[in-house]
């Protein structure tokens, strides 16, 4: 499940060419398979030319985190989560998925949420509908959006929203970054106590400059908070840190890594139901350094709960 390049293997240990994986929300997501060598199967361009394009793009753009601007203090929202933690209504600390069109049910979780967070504590809920499974119109995605943004704006803590695990990455359903970019529009017009951050992948699948420069492309760019990667995925810490940097110095957005998964520091052999010795959860809940390009680290699917 989850933003992933890599692949369920068959019963030789071979990648298939795609695997569609069950979500924690009884969605499924299309994944897309490695080379027998780890690199990326498919894409516009090899990991080597994408990262020398990255290299290239971060030569253009500051070097140093001043250049970038203080992302947490330059954005009262994020500076006000700085003195916060991480609520979850889950045993296992993880983030909220909101996963079908019943905008009363989202309704519903979503003030349970926020009236136990209180001001103290933000929620993290993850939107996951809009995709080629759920065959949601564009329309009726805006409508479900504006009754989740709705509500939350109607509590007066501060809570965090993931927008679309898989949507960004995968590109496969038509007109998707005119959804996306709404969406963001739709929350911080609804609920500007909502922080917004983009889900784009992983650092194994785009490359940090090919994400900017499309997302700066998006008309409500601006009121986007920042970017989510890792989520529900296997990448090691220290690449999706260094991804998350890159991410960083070309945007000023800062990124939250999923680590719910990642403890072991490499990638399962499959990720559909790895074998237990395989992963572990990674760091729990953390703030980095405002200058690590990191927000925090958390886990947004449950760490308990194999693809």
């Amino acid at each position: 499940m989850g933003c992933t390049k890599q692949d369920d293997a068959d019963d030789a240990g071979v990648p298939d060419a795609a695997t569609v994986l069950r979500d924690a929300g009884s969605a499924d997501r299309v994944q897309e398979a490695p080379t027998p060598d780890g690199g990326a199967a498919t894409g516009d361009a090899s990991r080597t030319d994408a990262l020398a394009a990255e290299g290239g793009a971060r030569d253009g753009a500051s070097s140093s985190s001043d250049a970038a601007g203080d992302a947490t203090s330059a954005n009262p929202l994020l500076a006000a989560l700085r003195t916060q933690s991480m609520f979850s209504s889950k045993g296992t600390g993880a983030a909220t998925w909101l996963v079908n069109g019943d905008s009363g049910a989202a309704r519903g979780q979503i003030g349970s949420d926020m009236n136990s967070a209180g001001k103290s504590k933000f929620p993290v809920f993850t939107l996951y509908h809009f995709n080629k499974e759920s065959n949601t119109s564009a329309s009726a995605y805006h409508d479900w959006v504006s009754a989740i943004a709705d509500e939350i704006g109607k509590h007066d803590g501060n809570a965090v929203v993931v927008v679309e695990p898989d949507s960004f990455a995968l590109n496969n359903v038509s007109g998707v970054d005119g959804v996306l970019d709404d969406a963001v529009a739709v929350l911080k017009q609804k609920a500007p106590n909502a922080a917004v951050f983009l889900d784009i992948g992983h650092s194994n699948w785009l490359s940090a400059g090919g994400v900017v420069s499309r997302a700066k492309g998006y008309p409500h760019y601006a009121q986007l908070d920042g970017f989510a990667s890792n989520t529900s995925n296997f990448q090691p810490e220290p690449n999706e840190e260094a991804y998350a940097k890159n991410l960083y110095l070309q945007s000023g957005k800062p990124v939250i890594i999923d680590s719910s998964r990642n403890g072991l520091g490499t990638v399962p052999t499959t990720i559909y139901n790895p074998p237990a010795d395989q992963w572990k959860p990674g760091p729990t809940f953390a703030f980095h350094a405002e200058d690590s390009g990191v927000l925090f680290n958390y886990y947004n699917k449950p760490s308990n709960e194999n693809d």
